[in-house]
């Protein structure tokens, strides 16, 4: 269980690109605690993985499409 902020540490995205990655659907909604988001190591394999795919050319529609 992890927030945001230590799930933007670990992959290197920022808070930004991780509600926006949530937003269209490329990571699962994730559940909640209270107010605040709550990750798992699932997301950040995921996230790690749509940085990969981004930094060798892909859009963030085209790995939506994946």
């Amino acid at each position: 269980m992890m927030y945001i902020g230590k799930l933007a540490e670990l992959t290197g995205a920022t808070r930004k690109a991780i509600r926006l990655y949530e937003s269209l659907g490329l990571i699962p909604t994730p559940d909640r605690k209270g107010k605040y988001r709550v990750y798992s190591d699932k997301d950040v394999v995921l996230i790690k993985m749509i940085r990969r795919a981004q930094a060798v050319g892909f859009s963030l529609a085209e790995l939506k499409e994946i």
